[in-house]
Formats: C-alpha cells, structure tokens, sequence
C-alpha cells in the first residue's frame, strides 16, 4: 500500500481526498477508503476521490485486495496488466474515467471476480479469449465504450451473468447465438449499437429475463409473439430499430411487464386491445410507427399508467375518454394521427399534472 501511494503523492494524482488522510501520520486503517483485516488492505474504494493519471501498476502489489473501486475519476491510460495478481478480487469497478486500450488478458486470472464494471471509459480492442476463465462473475458492465466488431463470443462462456450491459458501442452483426447458455442472464442491454438481424428466437430460452433493451439497433422482421413467454420481463424496449408487422397480442401475457417500448419502427396494423391486460404497465410508448384503427379503451384499466406515446402513427377514431381517468397518467400524446376531434373534456382540460398533446385537427 505504501509503495501505491507513494506512486499517487510522487505524480500528484492523489485526489484531496487521500491526500487529507494518507501518510505516515496516520496508521493505514485509517486511511481514506482503506479497509485493513488482519494488517492486509481489503477494500480500497476512491470512488470519486478526484485522482487523475494513470493507475500505477503497484496496484498489483496490494493481493489481498478483495474489492477495487476507482470509478468516477479522472484516470486515463490503460489498465495494467499488473490487475491479474489481484487473485483475491471480487468486485472491480473502474467506471466512468478516461481509461483507452484493450481489456487485458491477465484479468482471466481473477478468478474470483463476481462483479465488473469497466463502463463510461474509451475502451476497445478485442475481449481476451482468457475471460472464459470468470466462471463466478455475475455482472459485467462494458457499455458506453469504443468497442467494434460482432460481439465477442467468449462472453457466452460466463455461465454465470446475471447482468450483461454492452450498450453505446460499435458492436455490428447479430447477437451471438452462443449467448443462448446465459440461461442465469436477468438483464440483458444491448442498446445504441449497430446490431442486425431478426431478434433471435433462442432469446426465448433466457426465461429469467426482467429487461430486454435492444433499442436503436438495425434490428429487422417483426416483433416476435414468443417473447410473449418470457414471463418475467418487467421491460421490453426494441425502439428506433426497422421492425415490420403488427404488435403481437401475445405481449398481454407479460403480466410483470412495466415498460413496453417499441417506438419509432415501421410497425403497422391496430393496437392490441389485449395489451389492457398489463396491469403492472407504467411506460407505453409506441409513437412513430404506421399503426392504424382506433385507440382501444382497454387501456383505461391500466391504473398505473404514467407516460404514454401513442403521436405520429395513422390511429383514426374517438378518443377514449377513460384515458383521463387514469389516476396516475402524468403524459399523454396523441398528437400526429387523424383521431376524431373534438377530444372528451377531461382531455381538453386536463386535471393539474397531465400533460395531453392532441391532433390540432382531423387531417394532421
């Protein structure tokens, strides 16, 4: 530990923080987000400490090290190699600084890690093959990087992931159909990539999943009625992709389902009046597609509706006047359809905390 700070206090990296409290002056446990077990650092968390630089491959000297957070610094320049002695690791979190290059291969000899969270950063470079050895990790968190290319494949070999989180790459081409074994996987966010293809229908095999995000990808074919089946899904967002066809009403069979979001598509046909059947909904919002018909009133029972976004499709047809009813709606755009006009009064004048944007007339 002396010999990690030393390389800190020599480069003037140290933050305020430690600076206040490391040193000579004062025994090691009671050091700034130092924790010592039996004269060993265990813990050492500078999250948001304000150190800058690079991290100093001494950190390699610290192997009793259990949990290792420096997120939400300004550290910049790889990640040393000199991480793979830390054999004691379980939690790494370097989220959230301006570390570039590649994942080094020594952090496949961390096998007890069980939590990594490398996001917010300027990493890429290939996933070392080495990875595979994390048989215990259970969250892995790379988004918003500069990762490219088809997604690693070595990942499918974390048998144990929980969570997964790759949004705001590069990433192109389909989901690897490996990923089939994440059969543990509860959270699976691929958002904001260059992803291709139809959604995979070994997806289906992933029952535990909660959330789903495959938005702002290339995703094309149509909304797949099997994901009515994954009965856990609390969201399920597959916005600003190319999906074509109808909405399946196989989606009312999400009874846990809080978030359906599958705006800005090439979706066409009428809304499902089966999708009232969502009690637990909250977030609806399917602007910007081409569905046509009328706004079923269904959806007046979903009590714990706050936010829907039904704007910019072809819906014709009264306006329900249940919608206004709705106790916890906060947000509700019509607007951009040819719906019949004019709206019921407690939509023209809503009650205090419902915002309502309705078509300014029948042809808009």
């Amino acid at each position: 530990m002396w010999s990690f700070y030393s390389d800190l206090a020599e480069t003037g990296s140290l933050g305020d923080e430690p600076a206040s409290a490391w040193g000579a002056s004062n025994p090691m446990h009671a050091w700034y987000g130092v924790v010592v077990a039996d004269g060993r650092v265990e813990e050492l968390d500078l999250e948001e400490a304000g150190i800058a630089g690079a991290i100093t491959p001494r950190i390699g000297d610290l192997v009793q090290l259990k949990n290792l957070d420096l997120a939400d610094n300004r550290l910049s320049g790889s990640i040393p190699s000199e991480l793979g002695n830390l054999i004691a690791l379980r939690d790494l979190n370097l989220a959230n600084n301006l570390l570039t290059g590649a994942i080094p291969a020594a952090l496949g000899n961390l096998v007890e890690l069980e939590e990594v969270d490398l996001d917010h950063n300027g990493l890429s470079g290939p996933c070392p093959a080495t990875l595979s050895r994390l048989v215990r990790l259970s969250e892995l968190d790379l988004d918003n990087n500069s990762f490219t290319g088809p997604i690693p494949t070595v990942l499918a070999e974390l048998v144990s992931l929980t969570e997964l989180d790759l949004d705001n790459n590069f990433f192109t081409g389909p989901v690897p159909p490996e990923f089939v074994n994440l059969v543990h996987l509860e959270s699976l966010d691929l958002d904001h990539n260059e992803l291709s293809g139809p959604i995979p229908e070994w997806l289906v095999e992933l029952s535990r999943l909660r959330e789903l995000s495959l938005d702002q990808n290339r995703f094309t074919g149509s909304v797949p009625a099997w994901l009515g089946n994954l009965s856990m899904l609390e969201n399920l967002d597959l916005n600003g992709n190319a999906l074509t066809g109808s909405i399946p009403r196989e989606l009312s069979m999400l009874t846990e389902l809080e978030i359906l979001d599958l705006d800005d598509n090439d979706l066409s046909g009428p809304i499902p009046p089966e999708l009232g059947l969502l009690a637990n909904l909250v977030h609806l919002d399917l602007e910007g597609n081409e569905l046509s018909g009328s706004i079923p009133p269904e959806l007046g029972r979903l009590i714990n509706l706050e936010y829907v976004w039904l704007s910019g499709n072809d819906l014709s047809g009264p306006i329900p006047a249940v919608l206004g009813d709705l106790p916890n709606l906060a947000i509700l755009h019509l607007h951009e359809n040819r719906l019949q006009l004019p709206a019921p009064d407690n939509l023209t004048d809503p009650r205090p905390g419902l915002e309502v944007r309705l078509p300014e007339s029948l042809s808009e």
